[in-house]
């Protein structure tokens, strides 16, 4: 069987549907144009499984080169970048979460936007993220993965932007690409630090070369490289300071928000860290900042994420706090459970957006959580679905995000570059989940419903009417949530943790996502052991971790509960205690406006300085003036060679008193 074949049509597949939606079935029923689409995503998943399945569990790594693509000289040789795909364990799970969750949401989408017109440009965007997706955890080399990172950015603009008449979701796109080409600024600088010193852009070259010796030469520089892969990573997996553009770019339809902001675009800097570990772990500045950034931004997001009351607001800051868990293991050095928690983030993640958007689909787009309750009596499979997506992210005991999510807390206390604060701000991270997903559960689908008290939009609805037309939405829309909520109840067993293994009579060395991802983390791992020593674990601490977070999250779902039981106004007390700190939160702590004074308007400022100056005074004075100063001069010579002989005589009468003076002077 030609395996580098298969890789290639697994990339070239979803180009392909995006350009024939893009380009030759504009005019095709809908219903051609969503078959097309979701075949060219479901294609791949099976080629894929395949593949992950086959060779690369055999410990094999299929590699292909498409065509030679850069060659450039560089020292005494020459730099050669071919257009190059390599397929491990690390890329293989990243491959099967792409096309897998991608073909369920595209499937979903295809009855989402049924009501929209010319929907070919739209899946024609999302096969093209799929493809840009695909050759970024594809990519042999940082050029090819830079390729599909800046190609994930401009999809994402283009699909946020997707009702572009909108202006609010216009700039929300152009906020998204302008924030993510800052990100990107660092890891341009860290592909070309790497030429500097490894004469490569080639990962497996890059791990040949960096051997202790040189690390020990070149520990600056390869802080500089972490550190500016991490400003990478801050823009594309939103970050601090970078994270700003993701819960605008709810702007989009809810199909972009689970396909971009849950399961692929914004894991994408956990992916480059998980692949550039061996060269990370060379930098305890770089471990260390990492950790901080992740422990920091998982926090701080949550925190708003407490008072939001826009569906999706809710869901987009919980996205940025749990990828700073992701980032936080990976700063950590438990790789292998920042990559667990970006797999099962993009099963539960999917479904509550997924969910979200079968809510806000039967409501209307409807998206104020104080206005909706008591929807799981008419909408019980997206009901039930999204309360096993949300029992997932706070972590409950037998479900996927407990055993991911307590695995980098538990390496965040006692990993290589680990300390007990971190686990300490985690925690906090993680009591502020279980209480505003709890929140939102239970105000959008229990309790009373607040349907009939509400006016959509400024439409002429009868209220009575409105709440008894919702009911649950078709196959098309629910087959997926029912998938993704089996998926979010079994996915996490992959990183379950050595204490519940010992009890459950399981006797491996290691659990499954390590021994998979073994191969790839092996030169990351020797290098933590032998630079910096076991780490000092327990299973009874362990234990009592596991045990401290499963009491926060049940007394914070708990407190959620007994609060909002009343309904919205529940909140309302502790609110006007909090006074102006409440206020502060709910304007998401202001870092919008504090970016508009501090950056924009000085740059704005700036600018001005330099329209005014450079452009008006210096180039259209240079463009402007020289034409008239060359007019002047001709004029006057023009005069000179007129014919007349009036003006001849002028001259030489000039020219003779001209004489005469400097004679006499």
């Amino acid at each position: 069987m030609n395996y580098q074949a298969m890789l290639a049509a697994v990339l070239l597949i979803p180009l392909l549907g995006s350009l024939l939606n893009g380009f030759f079935l504009r005019r095709a029923p809908r219903l051609v144009t969503v078959t097309v689409a979701t075949l060219a995503i479901a294609i791949p998943f099976v080629l894929a499984c395949m593949l992950v399945f086959g060779p690369i569990a055999a410990g094999e790594v299929v590699r292909t080169e498409l065509f030679n693509w850069i060659s450039v000289p560089l020292g005494g040789g020459y730099l050669e970048v071919p257009f190059a795909l390599s397929l491990d364990r690390l890329s293989g799970i990243l491959l099967l979460i792409i096309t897998g969750v991608g073909s369920l949401i595209h499937l979903y989408a295809g009855e989402y936007m049924s009501h929209e017109e010319g929907v070919y440009r739209f899946f024609a965007y999302l096969n093209l993220f799929v493809f840009s997706m695909l050759s970024l955890v594809l990519g042999a080399n940082m050029v090819v993965t830079f390729l599909g990172w800046e190609g994930v950015g401009v999809c994402s603009y283009l699909l946020i932007g997707y009702w572009y008449t909108d202006e609010a979701n216009a700039r929300a796109g152009m906020k998204a690409f302008i924030a993510n080409r800052v990100g990107d600024l660092g890891f341009l600088l860290a592909m070309f630090m790497s030429v500097k010193l490894f004469g490569s852009v080639d990962y497996s070259a890059i791990a040949s070369a960096l051997t202790n010796e040189l690390a020990a030469e070149n520990a600056p520089m390869l802080t500089a490289i972490g550190l500016c892969l991490l400003l990478g990573v801050t823009g594309k997996s939103a970050q601090l300071p970078l994270y700003i553009w993701l819960p605008d770019a709810m702007a989009g339809p809810t199909p972009v928000s689970a396909l971009i902001h849950a399961a692929t675009m914004v894991t994408s800097g956990i992916y480059l860290m998980t692949r550039m570990s061996f060269l990370l772990v060379q930098s305890p500045t770089a471990m260390t900042t990492i950790a901080v950034i992740g422990a920091a931004t998982a926090l701080f997001a949550a925190t708003i994420g407490l008072v939001q009351n826009d569906i999706k607001k809710v869901l987009a800051y919980s996205t940025v706090s749990q990828l700073g868990f992701m980032v936080l293991g990976c700063g950590v050095g438990a790789f292998q459970f920042g990559v667990a928690h970006l797999m099962t983030h993009a099963f539960f993640k999917a479904l509550l957006f997924l969910g979200a958007g079968s809510v806000i689909h039967a409501m209307h787009h409807e998206q104020d959580i104080r206005k909706m309750g008591g929807l799981i009596k008419k909408m019980p499979i997206t009901g039930w679905t999204f309360v096993i997506g949300t029992l997932a992210i706070i972590g409950f005991p037998g479900l996927s995000g407990f055993f991911s999510k307590d695995e980098i807390l538990y390496y965040a206390w006692s990993g290589t570059f680990g300390h007990p604060l971190l686990w300490a701000v985690g925690a906090c991270a993680a009591a502020c989940t279980s209480f505003y997903m709890v929140r939102l559960t239970y105000l959008v689908f229990f309790g009373e419903s607040r349907v009939e008290h509400t006016h959509h939009h400024g439409h002429a609805h009868d209220d009575h009417h409105h709440a008894h037309e919702i009911h649950e939405n078709p196959l098309a829309m629910t087959l997926p949530l029912m998938i993704l909520a089996l998926l979010s109840v079994v996915g996490g067993y992959i990183s379950m943790p050595h204490a519940i293994m010992h009890v459950l009579g399981i006797h491996a060395d290691e659990n499954v996502i390590t021994q998979w991802l073994s191969p790839v983390l092996s030169a990351a791992k020797q290098t933590m052991t032998t630079v910096y020593g076991e780490t000092h674990g327990s299973a009874a601490l362990e234990w009592g971790l596991m045990g401290t977070s499963t009491l926060i999250m049940l007394i914070m779902s708990g407190f959620a509960i007994s609060l909002y039981k009343v309904g919205p106004k529940g909140g309302e007390s502790i609110a006007n205690a909090m006074g102006g700190l409440y206020r502060l939160i709910l304007d998401k702590w202001r870092i919008d406006e504090l970016y508009q004074a501090a950056i924009i308007e000085p740059l704005k400022k700036l600018g001005d300085g330099f329209f005014k100056f450079g452009d008006r005074a210096v180039i259209e004075g240079i463009i402007n003036e020289g034409p008239r100063g060359i007019y002047l001069v001709t004029s006057v010579l023009s005069d000179i060679q007129s014919g007349l002989v009036r003006n001849y005589l002028k001259v030489v009468f000039i020219a003779m008193v001209a004489l005469g003076a400097w004679i006499l002077i």
